[in-house]
């Protein structure tokens, strides 16, 4: 989990010098090779993982001064259905 803490607030500090102060990442896509375009960017599969790593990467830019928003891209990875 430091790892992604440290790469949303690495991600958020760089992207704050273009004087940004929100971010839509991070990407909460896990890869079921519906589609090649998610490629080694795809999360676990399973939610209580995407969950972690998502809150972490979200940590780390808050920490950084921006604000986050979780992503889906539609038909590149599968979306999840969290508590069924």
């Amino acid at each position: 989990m430091s790892f992604a803490r440290a790469s949303g607030w690495l991600m958020a500090a760089e992207i704050g010098r273009s004087h940004r102060n929100q971010f839509r990442a991070p990407v909460t896509d896990s890869n079921y090779g519906i589609n090649e375009a998610i490629g080694d960017r795809g999360l676990p599969r399973h939610p209580d993982a995407v969950a972690a790593l998502a809150g972490a990467c979200m940590a780390g830019m808050r920490e950084a001064g921006m604000a986050a928003t979780a992503k889906h891209f539609p038909g590149h990875g599968r979306g999840r259905r969290f508590g069924i």
